[in-house]
C-alpha cells in the first residue's frame, strides 16, 4: 500500500499559495492533516517507505523551496482554541496545531489576557511557534508553553511533552536543534494571565521607542491597547508578504563574544546591541547587513527589502522559474558579505529547503 494510494492525497501539487515567498515549485505528495489519527496513518506510511522524504508545513511563513520537492508535504490543519482551566489569576489555552497563531493571540486580547500581545503579528500556525520559540520585544513562546503533543513519525507514536522537555534557547528548540526531528507537533497547550505582570513603567521600559513613545499619553495600558500599538509598528516595519513575498526575518540576530562586539563597536559607536550576561552579546544583524550597504540590493528577482536589512523578498511572485535558488544565492551573498566586513556568521532564520 503505496503513499499514492492514501486517502485524500494529492500529486504534483503546486505549493505556491502554500509558502509565503511564493515559490512556484511542486510537491511530489501533499497530504492535508484534519486530525491525529490522520496523523498517525501517515506516519505508518512513511515508516513502510524509508526512502520518501517529508516535511510539515503549517503557513509556509518560514521556509524558502529552492526547487520542486521530491517527497510528502504533510499539511497541518488540526484548527480550535479551547479553554481548558481557569483559576482566579491564570487560563491555560489548548490550542490547534494548525490554527494561526494570529488568531490565537487575537483569542487571548478579546478575553483580556496577558502573555501573548507582544507576539501579535507573527505570521505561521501554533505548531511552528515552540519549534522556533518565537519571541518580540522581551516576549518568548516558551514564557507561555504549559505542555504539547506531537507524532513521532518515526515510530507512529503519540508524544507528550512538557516546556522543560522542549530545551528551549533564542529562537530555538529540541525541534530546531535535533539533526532529523521527527516530531510532528498538533496541539499546544498556553498558560496566561488574568493581569498584568508589569506595572505600567516596567512595560514601557521593556519595548522599542516607537510603542513605548506612543504609550506615553496613556495613564495605563490594557492588553488591547498594547497588542494594538505593537501590530501597527510591526506593520509598518515589515513588508506585507501578500504584496511583496517575504518570511519575515531571514537571518537570526548574531549572538557574539562581548569583547568581539567591544571590538566592532569601537570603531562603529552606533552599532545596535544587547548583552546577554553570559560573555555574549546578541548584535542587530538588520544593522549589519544595512552598514555593508545591502538594503535594497537585487540579484535577480531576489531583493532585500528596501526598508529593512533582514527581509528579503521575492519579486518574481512565482511567475519565473528559478526563484528560490535566486533568494539562497542572494541570503549567502548577504552571509559572505557580512563574515567579511564584521567577521560575524549569520546563521538562516528560515528553513532552505533543498
Amino acid at each position: 500500500n503505496k503513499m499514492e494510494n492514501f486517502k485524500g492525497i494529492k500529486k504534483n501539487k503546486s505549493i505556491l499559495d502554500l509558502n509565503s515567498f511564493k515559490i512556484n515549485v511542486k510537491c511530489a505528495y501533499y497530504v492535508p492533516i484534519h486530525n491525529v489519527d490522520q496523523l498517525l496513518a501517515v506516519a505508518r506510511q512513511l515508516i513502510q517507505q524509508p526512502d520518501l522524504p517529508w516535511i510539515v508545513l503549517g503557513g509556509g511563513s518560514n521556509v524558502l523551496f529552492t526547487k520542486d520537492y521530491p517527497g510528502v508535504i504533510i499539511h497541518m490543519k488540526i484548527k480550535g482554541v479551547e479553554t481548558l482551566k481557569e483559576d482566579e489569576e491564570t487560563v491555560c489555552l489548548c490550542c490547534g496545531g494548525g490554527e494561526p497563531w494570529d488568531s490565537v493571540v487575537s483569542y487571548a486580547i478579546q478575553r483580556g489576557l496577558w502573555g501573548i500581545e507582544r507576539l501579535t503579528r507573527i505570521p505561521g500556525t501554533v505548531g511552528a511557534a515552540p519549534v522556533q520559540n518565537i519571541s518580540a520585544y522581551g516576549t518568548s513562546f516558551s514564557d507561555v508553553m504549559v505542555s504539547l503533543e506531537a507524532v513521532d513519525m518515526s515510530n507512529a507514536t503519540s508524544q507528550f511533552l512538557t516546556n522543560t522537555d522542549c530545551s528551549f534557547g533564542y529562537r530555538t528548540s529540541i525541534f530546531k536543534m535535533e539533526e532529523n526531528n521527527s516530531k510532528v507537533i498538533h496541539s499546544v497547550t498556553i498558560k496566561l494571565n488574568k493581569t498584568s505582570k508589569l506595572n505600567f513603567r516596567e512595560i514601557l521600559r521593556t519595548l522599542p521607542s516607537p510603542i513605548s513613545g506612543v504609550l506615553l499619553q496613556e495613564e495605563s495600558v490594557r492588553v488591547e491597547l498594547l497588542s494594538r500599538v505593537i501590530a501597527d509598528y510591526r506593520r509598518m516595519r515589515y513588508p506585507d508578504p501578500d504584496v511583496r513575498p517575504n518570511a519575515g526575518c531571514f537571518f537570526l540576530n548574531a549572538v557574539i563574544p562581548t569583547n568581539q562586539c567591544t571590538r566592532i563597536k569601537s570603531e562603529h559607536p552606533d552599532l545596535v546591541s544587547q548583552s546577554t550576561g553570559s560573555g555574549t552579546t546578541k548584535v542587530s544583524s538588520g544593522w549589519l547587513v544595512e552598514s555593508c550597504g545591502l538594503k535594497g540590493r537585487r540579484l535577480g528577482l531576489a531583493g532585500i527589502d528596501s526598508e529593512h536589512g533582514l527581509v528579503l523578498v521575492n519579486h518574481g511572485r512565482g511567475r519565473c522559474k528559478g526563484e528560490g535558488e535566486q533568494l539562497y544565492k542572494l541570503a549567502t551573498m548577504v552571509k559572505e558579505k557580512v563574515k567579511e566586513t564584521f567577521g560575524v556568521s549569520l546563521e538562516f532564520e528560515v528553513t532552505i529547503v533543498m
